[in-house]
């Protein structure tokens, strides 16, 4: 049976908590970029088309 000490059982946890973050915010984070990339709703409400945006 193996002991840990106090130090490595609190380091371990870090690890784990921080890569939950770490995937909780890239999931956000991509989430938010492909619905902020989308505007294709907003197409038929647009006052100038998208050529002329790029021009």
């Amino acid at each position: 049976m193996a002991t840990y000490g106090i130090q490595e059982i609190h380091t371990s946890q870090l690890a784990n908590n921080l890569s939950r973050a770490t995937l909780i915010g890239l999931t956000l984070l991509t989430a938010t970029a492909s619905s902020a990339m989308g505007g294709s709703s907003f197409a038929k409400e647009a006052a100038i088309t998208l050529d002329q945006a790029r021009a």
